[in-house]
């Protein structure tokens, strides 16, 4: 689930990032936000304002810590051949 001031994107495009600004109460959501998310208000890198359901978003600090841990696991096999190979 997403927070206040959290940087967004949808899935298979993180170019374009957002900032979620607010989260809608669940009660005024007419859907299940179990099922579905919460409705939540993002402001787009293209300055667009939108409100989208977060179960459609993806957090773009998860996404940049993974990306982070398969750098060093790439570094790290590349260390271990250059000892093998030389």
């Amino acid at each position: 689930m997403s927070k206040v001031g959290d940087y967004v994107y949808k899935p298979f495009k993180p170019q374009k990032i957002g900032k979620v600004l607010e989260i809608i109460k669940k009660e005024d959501f007419n859907s299940n936000p179990k099922q579905y998310g919460n409705l939540v208000k993002v402001h787009w890198s293209d300055g667009k304002i939108k409100e989208e359901t977060d179960m459609y978003l993806n957090n773009f600090g998860r996404l940049i810590a993974d990306h982070e841990k398969k750098l060093a696991t790439h570094k790290a096999t590349l260390e271990k051949a250059k000892m093998i190979i030389g």
